[in-house]
This record gives structure tokens, C-alpha cells and sequence, in this order.
């Protein structure tokens, strides 16, 4: 039987250079300054939304800034076999990394089968 090596991401090589104004997750581990990928091959963290730029008009359709509070995607509280969508206060996000996701992102990889173009954002990670 051969000795088997684990892998190891090459940084530089395996993923894209991230903007300037990323801002790593908290629980990102990093080496040489360099964030480092979880288990999943994902590195979290967030790019700061400019309310009025239109490169983000899909991500301020599920925020209203005066009211603070945004569209959620998340498991039914009384059966997690159903999911809803919530407003929750911009408050109770802080400190975690959101997904924008609906059936005009990113060609709709959860296979949402909304029958308008509602989006909504999730906690990362909360669905496969």
C-alpha cells in the first residue's frame, strides 16, 4: 500500500486574488497573511455592499438600509424539513458572511424554484 499525502492547497495558484477591500471571516486561519481555505475548500469573508453602486443592485434588493433589516433564507423553526424566509434586523448578521442567493444568481446553484426573481441571502454554509 503507498503512503498517501495530504493535500495542500497551493494559495497563489488555487484561488483568485481576492478585491482590496475583502475582509477575511473571524475563524479564517491564516499562514504567511495569507487566509487559509476550511475543510470545504472555501475561504470566507465579505466584501462591504455600497448601497447605490449597481454592481450590487441584487444584493440591496434584500436590504432595507432605513429600516436595518434584510431577507433571510433559513430552516422553518417549528419543522427544519421546510424552509421561510425572514426580516431580520442587520443587527443579529453581525459577524458572519452572507450568501446571496435566488433564481437569477450565480445560475441559481440551489435549484430555488421561485416563481419570481425574489432573492434572498443565507448564512454561509447553511445549505448544500
Amino acid at each position: 500500500m503507498e503512503d498517501s499525502k495530504e493535500f495542500i492547497w497551493n494559495i497563489e495558484e488555487d484561488f483568485r486574488p481576492v478585491p482590496e477591500c475583502w475582509i477575511p471571516a473571524k475563524e479564517i486561519q491564516q499562514s504567511s497573511g495569507n487566509p487559509l481555505p476550511d475543510e470545504n475548500g472555501h475561504i470566507p469573508g465579505w466584501v462591504p455592499v455600497e448601497k447605490n453602486s449597481k454592481q450590487y443592485c441584487w444584493h440591496s434588493s434584500v436590504v432595507n438600509y432605513e429600516a436595518e433589516i434584510a431577507l433571510i433564507l433559513k430552516c422553518h423553526a417549528d419543522d427544519p424539513g421546510l424552509l421561510e424566509i425572514c426580516s431580520v434586523p442587520l443587527s443579529d448578521l453581525l459577524e458572519q458572511t452572507l450568501e446571496l442567493i435566488g433564481t437569477n444568481i450565480n445560475a441559481n446553484p440551489y435549484g430555488l424554484e421561485v416563481r419570481s426573481t425574489l432573492s434572498s441571502s443565507c448564512t454561509h454554509g447553511a445549505f448544500e
